[in-house]
């Protein structure tokens, strides 16, 4: 396996997700003097400089900051939007030394578009973070290219894993992971956004209801952690525990059920499934 000392890293986009990665970088032992950024703007260079300490070269003033960003680097992660990551890739390809691994963290960028936008030969490797990362609680897929070997993939392991837990997938079910992982945070902040508003109508304070939201949300997610661990039925376990006849919990699933929520859920996350592989389509159309 590579060793992570002295391991040179470009954060090409340092957008929350890349900075989420560097800050887990930086856990598993990449140091921060090893690692150049690059953002569009100027004043955005500097402000993300000062604040993650490591060099960041802005596009708008440095002609081709991309290509020097990449040059002599052991590992390239594009951290754009997706319409974009070809370009990019195509913009470094020429500089990117032979061994460097390029990590894309888009959705709907696919191994094949990768490939096709760098050297024949380039190791690629497609992942799905989600912003989790940033607090050690993170979910990561990933899919490794035909020229990436068992040592990469376990490089990668140990530097994603400070900010969460790392699934190596098949690229087949990489819409599915996005819908299941990629987009979940979004839909707890929807329920707590919901259940604040709900705290509010009952007559709470919106501090006081966003407070208690926020630290249910939290210990409930901590429970149901260490339950899962061991058995993979423990969320329907837990909620089956807390539901007695007669109860105030039964009584909220009762309308939960009735309003349609245990279909909606399934419902949503196969539109998020759905919206991915068109994404995924969208772009291998405009190549």
């Amino acid at each position: 396996m590579r060793n992570v000392d002295g391991l040179k890293v470009a954060l090409l986009g340092l957008g929350s997700m890349n900075v989420a990665i560097l800050k887990g970088l930086i856990k598993a032992g990449i140091q921060p003097e090893n690692v150049i950024g690059t953002t569009m703007s100027a004043l955005s260079a500097t402000l993300t400089s000062r604040e993650l300490g490591i060099r960041v070269l802005a596009n708008e003033q440095q002609s081709g900051a991309n290509r020097l960003a990449v040059d002599g680097v052991d590992l390239a992660i594009v951290g754009v939007l997706p319409p974009y990551v070809a370009g990019i890739c195509t913009e470094i390809s020429q500089d990117l030394p032979c061994h460097a691994l390029v990590v894309s963290v888009a959705a709907g960028v696919s191994i094949g578009a990768l490939e096709s936008a760098l050297r024949p030969g380039q190791p690629v490797v497609r992942t799905m973070p989600n912003t989790p990362l940033a607090v050690g609680s993170g979910s990561v897929g990933l899919t490794a290219g035909p020229h990436v070997d068992d040592d990469d993939v376990d490089l990668l392991r140990n530097l994603f894993s400070p900010g969460g837990r790392v699934h190596v997938i098949a690229e087949s079910q990489m819409d599915e992971f996005n819908a299941m992982a990629g987009s979940a945070p979004g839909y707890l902040y929807y329920l707590a956004e919901h259940m604040t508003e709900a705290g509010i109508g009952l007559g709470f304070d919106q501090k006081t209801a966003a407070r208690l939201t926020a630290d249910t949300l939290l210990g409930a997610a901590k429970i149901l952690a260490n339950e899962v661990a061991d058995n993979p039925s423990a969320a329907g376990d837990l909620r089956r525990e807390m539901v007695l006849p007669g109860g105030t919990t039964r009584a909220a699933f009762l309308t939960f059920d009735e309003r349609g929520m245990g279909e909606a859920i399934p419902a949503g996350m196969q539109s998020s499934a759905e919206q991915s592989a068109a994404i995924s389509r969208e772009i291998a159309e405009a190549d």
